[in-house]
């Protein structure tokens, strides 16, 4: 959802309309849903705290706190978390920086929605459904989310996982040098 008071009125005119929606989520990897009518819709499943409020008088705060618990979800549901950078993971769900795009994911979500398109027009069916899956680039793989006790389990990993990234200082991911540890080794090949 690039804006999540635009996204929460288009999702819920179309469930008046009987429309489904193609969309993405905030992810550093490609992503697609689909929600039909009938489907529950991300501010339902993710627990954001809108339903019944009108998205025109949600606060700052509460525009936050969509986007963390969207953040939530990818983080439990894909390998997003060891694609991205923990200083700019933090400073953007602080709110201090904003969301990178990455014109590759970027083309790739868009293909994949167009796709989802097409076979939504031609009335067909996919594997897509409102929980979406992603696909992570570097290792071919498609990732979709996880239900049950194991998906709840990844959840609440996610969630306490992304908290120490807005609670404390970011602590670099085993593997990863250091800036004061001199350059990469593989920057003096040639």
């Amino acid at each position: 959802m690039d804006d999540v008071r635009a996204s929460i009125r288009l999702y819920r005119k179309a469930r008046e309309h009987g429309a489904v929606v193609i969309d993405a989520y905030t992810s550093p990897l490609p992503s697609v849903i689909r929600v039909e009518p009938g489907d529950p819709r991300p501010e339902e499943r993710l627990g954001f705290p809108t339903p019944g409020k009108s998205p025109e008088h949600l606060g700052d705060a509460e525009v936050a706190q969509c986007l963390l618990r969207e953040v939530e979800y990818v983080a439990a549901h894909s390998s997003a978390l060891a694609r991205i950078d923990p200083d700019v993971a933090a400073a953007v769900l602080a709110g201090t920086r904003p969301r990178p795009s990455f014109a590759p994911v970027v083309l790739l979500a868009g293909e994949l929605m167009a796709a989802e398109a097409i076979a939504a027009l031609l009335g067909r069916r996919t594997g897509t459904d409102f929980r979406g899956w992603f696909l992570d680039p570097w290792s071919g793989r498609v990732e979709r989310p996880r239900t049950g006790v194991i998906g709840r389990v990844r959840e609440w990993l996610a969630r306490r996982a992304l908290r120490g990234f807005l609670s404390g200082p970011v602590r670099q991911p085993p593997g990863r040098l250091h800036a004061e540890q001199g350059p990469s080794p593989l920057a003096a090949r040639p």
